[in-house]
C-alpha cells in the first residue's frame, strides 16, 4: 500500500471561502472546490508551500464517510503540533505525549490518524537512529500508541534494519577481534539506549532477547582484558526491563562483578536462609526452657 501523506484540506477549504465554522454542505462544497481548480492551468492548487491535487481531494470529498471524517481534519487543524506532525515531520518532544494523550484510547481517531502516520514515525525513527539519538527516541516512541496494529511493520521498519544490523556486528565480534570491531559498538558504550529498548513493542523481544544474550556473552569474554567497556555495556543492561528472568539474573551478577561489588543472589539466598532457621531455633528453644 502507498504511503498516505497528509496536506490539511481545511486549508483548501478556507482558500476557496468555505466557513470551517459552520456545518458543511457537501454538494456547495464541492462546486466551490472544482471552480478554484478550474482556474488552475495545472490541474494543481498552491497554498503558500502545500500543493493541493485535483484528484486526491475529490477522492476525499466523495467518501461517504468525509462528514464523520471532517471532524477528524478539524480535531488535526486545530492542534498545530499534531498538524506538523503530520505534514511536516517536525515535533516538540516536550510537549508531542501532551497533545496526543487525548487521543490515545480513541479507535475512531486512532483509525483515522494512523494511515497517514506510519510513514512520518518510520521517518522519524529513521533520523533518530542516524546518528542514534537514543534518549529522544525513547520519548518519540510513547507515540506508536496512536498507530494500528497493522501498521506496525511499516512504522518501525527503520528500528528493524537498525537493530538487525547492530545484530550482525555482534554475531561477527569475538574476544579475538572485538579490538576491531569496537569502534562498530561505540553506541552501546555511550549512548544511554536501555530506555529504547524498553519502549520497543512486543514484536521486538525475540531481536532485543539475542542482542542481550550476545552482549552477556561478549563482556564475559572481554572482561578480563577490557572491564571498563564491559562496564559501559552493562550499565545500560542493569535498567532493561521486561526481559527473560534467567538474562536478568545474570546481567545483575555480572554487573556485581564489573563493578567489583558481590551481587550472587544465590549466596545471599542462603546466607538469610541460615540466619533465618537460626532464628527459629533460638525460638524454640527458649520456648520449651520455658515449659
Amino acid at each position: 500500500m502507498a504511503n498516505l501523506q497528509y496536506t490539511s484540506i481545511v486549508r483548501l477549504l478556507q482558500h476557496c471561502d468555505v466557513d470551517i465554522q459552520q456545518p458543511l454542505h457537501i454538494n456547495r462544497v464541492r462546486k466551490q472546490v472544482a471552480a478554484e481548480f478550474a482556474m488552475s492551468a495545472n490541474g494543481f492548487v498552491e497554498i503558500g508551500e502545500r500543493t493541493y491535487n485535483k484528484s486526491d481531494v475529490l477522492e476525499e470529498l466523495d467518501k461517504p464517510d468525509f462528514l464523520d471524517r471532517w471532524q477528524l481534519h478539524l480535531i488535526i487543524w486545530h492542534n498545530k503540533q499534531i498538524l506538523q506532525l503530520l505534514e511536516d515531520e517536525f515535533v516538540n518532544m516536550d510537549t508531542i505525549g501532551q497533545e496526543l494523550n487525548p487521543y490515545r484510547k480513541d479507535e475512531i481517531f486512532i483509525a483515522f490518524f494512523s494511515p497517514y502516520f506510519k510513514n512520518n514515525f518510520n521517518n522519524m525513527c529513521r533520523s533518530l537512529l542516524y546518528p542514534p539519538q537514543f534518549d529522544i527516541l525513547a520519548l518519540f516512541l510513547k507515540t506508536q500508541q496512536l498507530l494500528l496494529p497493522q501498521d506496525f511493520e511499516e512504522a518501525f521498519n527503520s528500528i528493524l534494519k537498525f537493530l538487525l544490523a547492530q545484530e550482525r556486528v555482534l554475531k561477527n565480534t569475538t574476544k579475538d577481534n572485538y579490538g576491531l570491531n569496537r569502534d562498530a559498538l561505540s553506541i552501546w558504550r555511550t549512548e544511554n539506549w536501555s530506555a529504547f529498548f524498553n519502549m520497543l513493542p512486543d514484536t521486538f523481544y525475540e531481536l532485543k532477547d539475542d542482542i542481550i544474550i550476545r552482549f552477556i556473552n561478549l563482556t564475559v569474554n572481554i572482561q578480563s582484558s577490557i572491564r571498563a567497556d564491559c562496564k559501559m555495556y552493562s550499565s545500560q543492561m542493569i535498567k532493561l526491563a521486561g526481559i527473560d528472568a534467567e538474562h536478568k539474573r545474570l546481567i545483575i551478577n555480572n554487573h556485581g562483578a564489573f563493578n567489583g561489588s558481590s551481587t550472587n543472589s544465590e549466596g545471599g539466598r542462603s546466607y538469610w536462609w541460615i540466619l533465618w532457621v537460626a532464628i527459629m531455633l533460638l525460638r524454640f528453644a527458649s520456648s520449651s526452657s520455658c515449659h
